[in-house]
């Protein structure tokens, strides 16, 4: 790093900000909790969300460091280096929010090694760094500009406050791929779309090109900064047309390589998430007995990435469940949505009525007094013996299997 680097980041407004960068990041990090340590790519992916507490800030401190640019105008002027120590002051608040990244990225990485999880962060999990680190470049630069343009003490904390609000705004009412570089549910089998990754990264650079525009054209004459600012403005109108033009699909599938144990069933599970494979087989065992028993077929195969209507039966919904609950009473229903069609609406008859009284049926055989005949819960399988009810199952599975096929 040269003498001057080390002087102005020394000397910037993200020095002092850094125990507030740092705090921003450890809110996210450690105040939430921690599913995505089973999975490399949603542990990194789930990350990035932390710009929407850290952009809005960084953006207030790159304004309060615009204004200290500001006050120093003449004497940068009458050295000949306005423009260099505008980009200097930029560049160092900048780093100091790219050490507080690398910083939380690297603490997330140690979260997920301590869980047991094998590898390293692929590629792809690498590759989802560009869009946040494009938008905090965003958010800095306009809030430096800001600084640089109006002195008032009320501007760093209205710049974070503008961007807090305008990235809440986008969230709710959309576009949401404007400003969603971060933040899922368990992301294995998924992979984000490059074509959107490109778009933001266009997107947020052309802020920044706004951004340096008008800082170029500050000392020149109003034609000039009028012409910048269009200039600007048509880049960044590109932007949000590309990304927008990307539609709201953030991820797709994508070929992931699984840890199967066992044979009728087998259970196979992301890398990260084999410790838990042994328990989950254990809890579908006596259900797919069941199930058996009375007649009807059963899925030979359970599969983290499967979606209902696959050949082999959805896992996702119980190891959630599992995770974040340690429920296990979500079993039964891994195996009721192997029957489903891809299209099926179980909350109508007559699926819905299937649907509600197998996983009842199953449930009183399996639960806490497991064995009996269940009691006849009103509209979902009539009473009588038990081989009565083992026929009304043939028929619910029947139902639910021509369901959205």
């Amino acid at each position: 790093m040269s003498g001057a680097a080390r002087l102005h980041l020394r000397r910037s407004a993200g020095l002092a900000a850094f125990p507030a960068f740092l705090a921003s990041v450890g809110l996210h990090v450690l105040a939430r909790d921690r599913l995505w340590v089973h999975e490399w790519l949603w542990a990194v992916y789930q990350y990035h969300f932390v710009t929407v507490l850290l952009g809005p800030v960084a953006a207030g401190v790159a304004a309060w460091e615009g204004q200290r640019v500001a006050r120093a105008d003449d004497l940068s002027a009458a050295a000949g280096a306005r423009l260099r120590a505008a980009a200097w002051a930029w560049a160092a608040v900048m780093g100091w929010v790219l050490a507080t990244y690398a910083i939380g990225l690297a603490a997330v990485i140690a979260l997920v090694r301590a869980a047991g999880t094998p590898g390293w962060p692929d590629a792809t999990a690498l590759s989802t760094l560009g869009p946040p680190i494009a938008l905090l470049a965003a958010e800095t630069s306009t809030g430096f500009v800001v600084g640089l343009v109006v002195s008032s003490p009320l501007v760093p904390p209205l710049v974070a406050t503008a961007w807090f609000l305008l990235v809440l705004f986008l969230y709710v009412a959309g576009p949401a791929t404007l400003v969603t570089v971060g933040g899922s549910s368990s992301l294995l089998g998924l992979a984000p779309r490059r074509a959107l990754q490109a778009a933001q990264v266009e997107l947020y650079l052309s802020v920044v090109a706004a951004s340096a525009a008008w800082v170029i054209a500050r000392p020149a004459r109003p034609l000039a900064k009028a012409a910048a600012c269009l200039v600007g403005l048509s880049l960044v109108a590109l932007g949000v047309h590309r990304v927008s033009d990307e539609g709201p699909r953030i991820f797709q599938r994508t070929r992931v390589t699984l840890a199967c144990i066992g044979s009728e069933p087998t259970i196979c599970v992301g890398p990260g998430y084999v410790p838990m494979a042994h328990r989950i087989r254990a809890l579908l065992g006596p259900y797919l007995d069941e199930l058996r028993a009375a007649g009807a077929p059963v899925p030979s195969r359970f599969d983290q990435t499967a979606l209902p209507g696959e050949a082999a039966a959805p896992l996702g919904g119980l190891v959630y469940s599992l995770l974040r609950y340690d429920d296990p009473s979500a079993a039964p229903f891994a195996i009721i949505d192997w029957y489903l069609g891809p299209t099926c609406d179980v909350s109508r008859d007559p699926a819905a009525t299937a649907f509600d009284g197998l996983a009842t049926w199953l449930q009183a055989r399996v639960g806490p007094r497991s064995g009996g005949i269940p009691e006849q819960p009103v509209g979902t399988f009539p009473g009588g013996s038990l081989e009565q009810q083992r026929a009304w199952v043939r028929h619910a599975v029947r139902v639910l299997s021509a369901c959205g096929r």
